[in-house]
């Protein structure tokens, strides 16, 4: 029963990681959508308030786009720092290093981190029609 339920804990935490590795490679389109779906929003919400009031006021929905607006910012903040929005991926630190001779050489512990970095750059390098 211990093996079962360890089981279903590493898968659960596998769909899990799976699901935030999805939402950190398209969080740059939430943002774009964010801006996109806040007129419509705005509208929706207006009509709604004006047939539950009865009148068309001026109240509490003013508030609507600045909150979105910076929930967009917040999103579109995030993914630059995970390196999947609209600008150059910018490593945190240096791959590389260099001796004393000048010879060029890189951690073996940071090998698969610069793959991923690779990855990201060339993708930016896609979107861009680099490729």
């Amino acid at each position: 029963m211990k093996r079962f339920g360890r089981a279903m804990l590493e898968l659960t935490l596998e769909v899990f990681y799976g699901i935030i590795y999805a939402i950190q490679i398209n969080l740059r389109y939430l943002g774009e959508l964010l801006q996109i779906a806040l007129p419509y929003g705005m509208y929706i919400m207006g009509q709604y308030c004006a047939m539950d009031r009865g009148h068309f006021a001026v109240g509490g929905e003013l508030f609507i786009p600045v909150v979105v607006l910076m929930l967009t910012y917040y999103v579109n903040g995030i993914a630059r720092k995970y390196n999947k929005g609209t600008s150059l991926p910018i490593p945190e630190k240096r791959f590389t290093e260099v001796d004393d001779e000048g010879e060029v050489s890189i951690r073996q512990d940071r090998v698969q981190e610069l793959l991923l970095y690779m990855a990201d750059l060339e993708d930016w390098m896609e979107r861009k029609g680099m490729f």
